[in-house]
């Protein structure tokens, strides 16, 4: 429509206790951050913008040719519901992430047990694994 271009928002951090830094291209934008469904909504003194999320894709190979469940991104655990030797049906909860202040959660691809656990709550993992 009317005033939407395809943009990528490149980074997010906080520059106060309410505020965020929204980068954005070159550009960054200062102020309020509002996160509803798939929308990043940026409030500065002078606009308002819309950002459309990616919802992440989650793989099922651990990029080592191994067999494991992995997160496209980095962040921190908030939730492990899995535990070693659990049974899984495809689209269980495996474990909840916090990433850009938003809460990502890891679903079981296919029917499963788990194998190994190689993370904790509060651990902070890297794009790629978990």
């Amino acid at each position: 429509g009317e005033g939407e271009a395809k943009i990528e928002v490149t980074g997010i951090h906080q520059s106060g206790a309410d505020a965020l830094n929204v980068k954005v291209g070159d550009a960054v934008l200062k102020g309020n951050v509002v996160v509803h469904e798939n929308s990043l909504f940026v409030y500065t003194a002078d606009a308002s913008y819309c950002f459309q999320l990616k919802v992440p894709e989650f793989s099922v190979t651990d990029g080592a040719g191994g067999d494991g469940c992995v997160a496209p991104m980095a962040g921190k655990v908030v939730k492990l519901i899995a535990a070693a030797g659990q049974s899984f049906s495809k689209g269980d909860q495996l474990v909840i992430l916090e990433a850009m202040k938003m809460e990502h959660v890891v679903k079981a691809p296919r029917d499963g047990v788990v194998k190994d656990v190689m993370c904790a709550e509060g651990d902070f993992v890297e794009g790629k694994k978990l």
